[in-house]
């Protein structure tokens, strides 16, 4: 969902709200915008996850009953805390007012993933597309990452090229495309095409900006004097989507490495990452750049899943640094995966 049409929405609801404040199902609307907002990082500020609560207990309070209630406090619980485990309560809770809501099945595929319950996301996502099967985000979004993670590539392509017949201009569709081939085949000209006709400012959902994802391309081309190029022009402290966060010392230890400059690397490589708690950084050892390649695709088995948090201070905003970080540095170049896993970084 591209950002004008969500300041839009939310423009709509708060009018809405305006003229009845009662309105329980339009606070729970204006909650889930408040959240996409943050979600999708268009404002990853702490402020937009209050509003987005203080929205949705506004439902609760006035509509206890409604689905739409718990729906929207399954997404504080979900986006604002990645609080698994009481997100898919809230939502189980109102599937029994909407057991044929697609958008509900689906965001209950996207919990599954983050738990890692591979076989439960593939079967609420097909539960899902039942109820709406011309839902290009959809398809994008839960139906790209639940068969990309389980190694099944060809049903995730279909999945993407079914997202761009529904919806051309879903350029994250298009890129999430580029990368399932690279992921799959080690074929980067896909993405590479795809990033080569799109503007600077183009819109690609969970796939960040177009700076961060050239940055990505030129690190999987070994393209150091681009990637420090790019890094210098953009001149941007982390590149981040929805589900990756990187910092710019990263790209540009990895970039200083591949120049084979060996002592400027594990000085940058050993910045601070900019996370929510100033006192904490994030360092991990510096990949020995004469390591084997691994096989294209290896990378995905150094990730595990999240933990479900119980409290929300006790993570940091952007979990899956544990894992980006790690995958960032194999496909530099090195097999042993197991010596860069970041420390949770708050």
């Amino acid at each position: 969902m591209k950002r004008p049409n969500v300041e839009s929405a939310q423009q709509l609801f708060e009018r809405a709200l305006a003229l009845d404040p009662g309105f329980a199902e339009a606070h729970a609307a204006l909650s889930e915008v408040h959240g996409r907002m943050y979600w999708w990082r268009y404002d990853p500020s702490p402020a937009r996850v209050e509003h987005q609560q203080k929205e949705a207990e506004a439902a609760m309070r006035l509509g206890p009953d409604l689905p739409q209630s718990h729906a929207a406090m399954g997404l504080v619980h979900y986006w604002g805390h990645r609080d698994y485990q009481r997100a898919i309560a809230e939502f189980r809770i109102a599937l029994k007012g909407m057991p044929s809501d697609a958008q509900l099945w689906g965001w209950i595929t996207s919990v599954n993933l983050r738990w890692g319950k591979w076989d439960e996301a593939l079967a609420t996502f097909e539960k899902a597309v039942q109820f709406d099967p011309r839902n290009a985000n959809l398809f994008s979004i839960q139906g790209v990452t639940s068969y990309a993670i389980a190694g099944r590539f060809p049903e995730a392509l279909r999945n993407a090229d079914r997202a761009l017949r529904l919806a051309p201009d879903l350029f994250g569709a298009a890129a999430s495309r580029g990368w399932i081939y690279a992921s799959w085949q080690g074929q980067l000209d896909t993405i590479r095409a795809v990033l080569g006709r799109l503007s600077p400012n183009a819109e690609l959902g969970p796939n960040g900006t177009m700076a961060s994802q050239k940055l990505r391309l030129f690190h999987w081309e070994r393209q150091p004097d681009s990637m420090l190029g790019l890094l210098r022009s953009s001149r941007t402290t982390v590149y981040e989507g929805q589900g990756f966060f990187q910092p710019a010392s990263l790209y540009a230890a990895s970039a200083h490495q591949l120049r084979g400059e060996g002592v400027a690397a594990p000085k940058r490589f050993a910045k601070p990452a900019g996370c929510g708690n100033p006192q904490r950084t994030v360092r991990t050892r510096w990949p020995d750049p004469k390591s084997p390649r691994i096989p294209p695709g290896s990378w995905r088995k150094v990730g595990s899943p999240m933990p479900p948090s119980t409290n929300s201070s006790a993570y940091c905003p952007h979990p899956r640094l544990r894992v980006s970080t790690p995958s960032a540095l194999i496909r530099c170049g090195t097999r042993s995966a197991s010596n860069h896993v970041s420390k949770p970084c708050c």
